[in-house]
């Protein structure tokens, strides 16, 4: 049923599934942005990191890190330099490939 309820959109996967069905998909359902904050939400989705572990990573607090990723405020160049040096750390997968009908599983 929770498979069910994700393709009827009523509730989505928790951030801690998300690397799991990256993997099983064989490739990410949505496409990275190019700007740094994009870039660290994707990284931060893909990866199934807490607002906690990717502000430990970045050396700030998680209330710093959430306002950025809720776009209430904008951060100072010198945080995103570090976030540029985090994001380099981490492997983001190439954009996504379209799926073709051969990597479905089951009936289309």
């Amino acid at each position: 049923m929770t498979v069910v309820y994700w393709e009827k959109a009523r509730i989505k996967p928790s951030v801690r599934q998300l690397p799991k069905l990256v993997t099983f998909l064989g490739y990410v359902p949505f496409e990275c942005p190019p700007d740094p904050l994009g870039r660290l939400r994707y990284c931060k989705l893909i990866h199934g990191l807490s607002y906690g572990d990717l502000a430990r990573a970045l050396g700030t607090d998680d209330s710093v890190v959430t306002g950025w990723l809720a776009w209430k405020h904008r951060p100072s160049p010198r945080s995103v330099e570090r976030i540029d040096a985090f994001l380099r750390t981490k492997a983001l997968p190439a954009p996504p490939a379209q799926p073709t009908a051969d990597s479905w599983c089951g009936d289309p």
